[in-house]
């Protein structure tokens, strides 16, 4: 429970940040126009509530007792679901349906593109402990 509280926390900073950054950035290119005292509080609180939920899912992978192709299903489906909630929510994805597909289409993109950067990490870090093993096994210990 302690851990969990813990990744909330961090994850929900995190989460205001990025909505912090996006926000900063639309403004510099000018593609947003003023918002609003509640806006403003809306998005910052849609943003950590997304980065408290998403940095919890990182413990689906930590359980290991489904396959790696399952836990990243459940990973994907819960993520999904929780930018289409909050984002409705939050105003992000708007009336229109085109800019709400090019909202969702993003979302799929940085999606992969961390999913896959995380992958090469674990499998590098899988090899480098599988070559640590191998070398343990092989020195006598006597």
């Amino acid at each position: 429970m302690k851990q969990r509280m813990k990744r909330s926390v961090h994850g929900f900073v995190i989460g205001v940040f990025l909505i912090m950054t996006i926000g900063i950035i639309l403004n510099v290119f000018s593609l947003q126009e003023s918002m609003t005292m509640a806006t403003i509080s809306r998005n910052y609180l849609a943003g950590g509530i997304m980065g408290a939920i998403f940095h919890n899912l990182n413990s689906l992978y930590e359980k290991e007792q489904l396959s790696f192709l399952s836990t990243t299903a459940i990973h994907f489906v819960i993520m999904v679901v929780t930018f289409l909630f909050v984002g409705t929510w939050s105003e992000w994805l708007a009336n229109d349906w085109y800019q709400s597909m090019i909202a969702c289409i993003s979302f799929l993109i940085t999606y992969f593109i961390v999913w896959v950067m995380c992958y090469l990490l674990w499998k590098r870090d899988e090899r480098v402990i599988n070559q640590l093993l191998n070398k343990n096994i092989k020195t006598p210990t006597t």
